[in-house]
């Protein structure tokens, strides 16, 4: 519509035309702020405030301007039925209490470019297009503070991705809630501004997020930490060991790459980066400053925080989400080296203490442990093996729990 042009429309028991508009939600409506209701012919409202109810009086055959009585029984004024509402009440009389509750027939509305309209309190949500899967991001139409709102997918087969923070709907936790058959609900509270999740508190640990089995640790060849090497050289954020053992903190062959961050330690200059990637003779890190006068000569260890220690500090955070609590895995050790009297692989996990222990020689040892993790996504690793290059250790992640 062109600049200063005004829609209207007519109202005949008045003989008036009377000012429209477009709400926020694409509706056409009267505009009120230009209207004097004494203009209009059936309307007796001498004085109306803010927020007035106006109520129809068959017997007068006009709009009375009326405040509400919660002792007035309303069910003579609105005919006894307030479905309109889109509360599903009927028979509400203040005087006597309310009689009766009744739940409305669900309202099916579809995902138009993330958005839904809805009016109704039980609402199920269909995909734009009849997609096998769609994301939800905003909700419309029920914009009164304190108003519920459950969600519910249309269809089974069609799975409606309802998406934390995206637009105005906000979901426990910060995670996303999927729809993905008619049973399943999700029940929203509107404050005013955003629609809350209103179901239970989290539990930590009561949410599991399967991975296809992901590689965050990967030993081969190597002997018990801590492990040393020596630098040859630094250039940007690669460091060049001066022998092909970089498998000692960092898998060479790309199996840890993109999945896991390794801390090393500069024993020197007691400093600390996070190794990213490796070849069989270098190692990238995730921050050129942190290896800043690193030098040729210098000593690197596998490294847990504040110490030189035989813990070797890994962080699952490209792997695991913010809220993890445990992650579900496949540990295996092997050593090829000849067991004399205490000496055993141990791979161990804080900060709840967690061992796989056995004396092996030529043997192949796995478990599936859920093995607890640090609130920063970090978790520590202990190798001990029977000798220099015998063992062979991995974990492969399933998954985490929030």
């Amino acid at each position: 519509m062109g600049a200063g042009k005004k829609v209207w429309g007519y109202y005949p028991v008045g003989d008036v035309w009377l000012p429209l508009r477009y709400n926020a939600l694409g509706q056409l409506e009267v505009d009120m702020a230009l209207v004097n209701l004494n203009d209009l012919a059936d309307v007796n409202a001498p004085a109306p405030a803010n927020l007035d109810l106006l109520t129809w009086n068959n017997v007068a055959g006009e709009w009375q301007n009326r405040g509400l009585d919660i002792s007035d029984d309303l069910t003579p004024t609105l005919g006894g039925n307030l479905q309109g509402l889109g509360l599903g009440i009927t028979n509400l009389g203040f005087a006597q209490g309310v009689e009766r509750l009744e739940a409305q027939v669900p309202t099916n509305t579809t995902i138009v470019a993330g958005v839904i309209i809805t009016l109704t309190l039980d609402t199920t949500v269909d995909t734009q297009g009849g997609a096998a899967t769609d994301d939800l991001d905003n909700i419309f139409g029920m914009a009164v503070a304190g108003t519920f709102l459950v969600l519910r997918a249309f269809n089974a087969a069609r799975t409606v991705v309802v998406r934390h923070g995206v637009g105005n709907i906000q979901l426990k936790g910060g995670r996303n809630v999927e729809l993905d058959n008619t049973d399943k609900c999700l029940l929203l509270f509107y404050d005013g501004n955003n629609w809350l999740d209103v179901g239970l508190p989290d539990r930590p640990g009561e949410h599991f997020n399967a991975l296809a089995g992901t590689i965050v640790y990967n030993a081969a060849g190597v002997g018990s930490t801590p492990r040393t090497a020596t630098i040859l050289g630094v250039v940007g954020a690669v460091i060049t060991l001066t022998a092909p053992v970089s498998l000692n903190f960092f898998d060479p062959w790309g199996l840890m790459t993109g999945n896991v961050y390794a801390k090393i330690r500069n024993n020197n200059l007691a400093q600390y980066a996070w190794v990213q990637a490796a070849t069989p003779n270098t190692l990238t890190v995730t921050n050129a400053a942190d290896i800043v006068g690193w030098l040729g000569g210098h000593i690197i260890s596998t490294s847990r925080v504040g110490a030189a220690s035989p813990d070797y500090e890994l962080d699952l955070t490209p792997t695991i989400g913010g809220n993890a609590t445990a992650i579900t895995c496949g540990m295996s050790a092997q050593d090829w080296g000849v067991v004399t009297g205490a000496e055993s692989i141990t791979v161990r996990h804080t900060p709840v203490v967690m061992y796989s222990t056995c004396q092996v020689s030529g043997f192949l040892m796995m478990t599936y442990p859920i093995v607890p993790v640090l609130a920063s996504q970090h978790i520590y690793v202990r190798d001990v093996a029977s000798g220099a290059g015998a063992l062979f250790t991995s974990i492969n992640c399933f998954g985490w729990f929030e």
